[in-house]
């Protein structure tokens, strides 16, 4: 009912032409018009440079010349996630180097470059761990939902503007958000055959072996609380989260 609205809304008053209109996820840049605090906090994050990390990218080239070029659709699904499923909805190759995502020229290089981006988290609509997250790829903009832990405020302004819905998720509240990712398991390989599979990282699995599950979820550590101002077509007050890595934890 609340969509049927915000379209019947959309005809009535002029829609504002989102960007990437005909793809699954838009690009940061998008949101930072009324999240320019959050766009900040992320933009310093070690998910902003995912695809940006000179270790990474030494390390990957080391292995396509070791093992071969197919393990560059893995690295893709943590290091370029949103460019690495636009691809596979386009029956594109899934290569990162070369003319691949991180090459200027490839049509799906601004989304690649930003590494681990606001549409792919928020919209993650189901947990399953071990990178498997599931993202609904059955509705084009301006019918999709993107999903937060609060209750939406000027809902048909970011709707005009992204093209997204917004939608309350509990979802955001648990740690199981962030098992989708931080479950990784590598295939070892042996004459160019994946042999079995070892635990690269299994950050989700000790929070959930520790004493500080269920009561202490990963955002409690990691993502802090406070009020801030936003700026939409009206400033008002409302929650806003900053994302802390490890290395500021501690």
């Amino acid at each position: 009912m609340f969509q049927k609205l915000l379209l019947f809304l959309a005809i009535i008053f002029p829609i504002i032409s989102f960007p990437h209109a005909e793809r699954i996820f838009t690009t940061p840049e998008t949101c930072t018009e009324c999240h320019g605090v959050f766009y900040t906090n992320w933009s310093q994050s070690m998910h902003s440079n995912a695809a940006k990390d000179p270790y990474f990218l030494a390390k990957l080239s080391n292995e396509v010349v070791v093992v071969g070029s197919f393990v560059e659709e893995e690295c893709a699904k943590c290091h370029t996630p949103t460019a690495k499923l636009e691809a596979k909805l386009n029956r594109m190759e899934a290569i990162i180097l070369r003319s691949g995502f991180l090459n200027k020229s490839n049509e799906l290089y601004e989304f690649a470059i930003d590494g681990v981006s606001c549409t792919l988290c928020h919209q993650i609509k189901k947990n399953n761990f071990s990178r498997n997250y599931l993202i609904d790829i059955n509705y084009k903009k301006p019918e999709r939902a993107i999903y937060g832990p609060f209750i939406p405020m000027y809902s048909i302004e970011m709707y005009r503007n992204s093209g997204y819905f917004p939608t309350r998720s509990e979802n955001f509240l648990k740690s199981d958000l962030c098992g989708n990712c931080h479950v990784v398991y590598t295939p070892t390989i042996e004459d160019g055959k994946i042999t079995k599979f070892f635990a690269e990282q299994t950050t989700f699995l000790e929070w959930k072996n520790s004493i500080y599950n269920p009561d202490r979820p990963c955002q409690s550590c990691h993502i802090s609380m406070s009020f801030c101002q936003i700026y939409c077509v009206f400033s008002v007050f409302a929650h806003h989260h900053t994302l802390v890595d490890l290395n500021l934890i501690f």
